[in-house]
């Protein structure tokens, strides 16, 4: 990984990440939703870029093609709160996963990375046992799940490196 592209960029695992590859000496462009950084500081190697990544086709006109090598997608809406139950906006997510995952492929990146949540492990107990009754506090790793397992498919298909760590808690730096 020389060239990075990095979604939710200015988040907190994002920021830190951003910060990681930027003294590792790599070269970040930074996509978030804020029109300026509020977490990221300005370095030679770092270029920020409001970007939602519910357009796609947006992205595309405004990233140059064939510069990254690897495509970070932390870009996830309603990761706390209420909105970890809202269905809707959970399976949004999945579907901006996928896209982004299929945009990253014609930028011309051969690895997508995506942070997988260990909320998919529970989901996978909490669903497969005998009589369980899951509350709606799985919506969110449901939607992680399905990311998943919809990226593996689309990634096999288009020809992209797909790697899936998993984020287990995150309290700090």
């Amino acid at each position: 990984m020389e060239k990075v592209i990095i979604t939710g960029a200015d988040g907190f695992v994002g920021s830190y990440t951003v910060k990681h590859f930027l003294n590792e000496g790599k070269v970040v462009l930074a996509l978030d939703m804020g029109s300026a950084a509020r977490r990221l500081e300005a370095h030679p190697n770092l270029t920020y870029m409001q970007c939602d990544i519910t357009n796609t086709q947006a992205m595309l006109e405004n990233i140059e093609h064939d510069v990254y090598d690897t495509f970070i997608h932390f870009a996830w809406a309603g990761s706390a709160g209420e909105a970890r139950i809202d269905y809707n906006l959970q399976m949004q997510n999945a579907l901006n996963t996928v896209e982004c995952m299929k945009s990253a492929k014609e930028l011309g990146c051969s690895r997508f990375v995506c942070a997988g949540s260990i909320m998919e492990y529970e989901v996978e107990a909490a669903i497969h046992t005998q009589g369980s009754k899951p509350g709606m506090g799985y919506i969110y790793g449901m939607a992680k799940h399905i990311a998943h397992c919809m990226c593996k498919s689309v990634a096999v298909n288009i020809g992209i490196d797909l790697l899936w760590p998993m984020i287990t808690n995150a309290y700090g730096v």
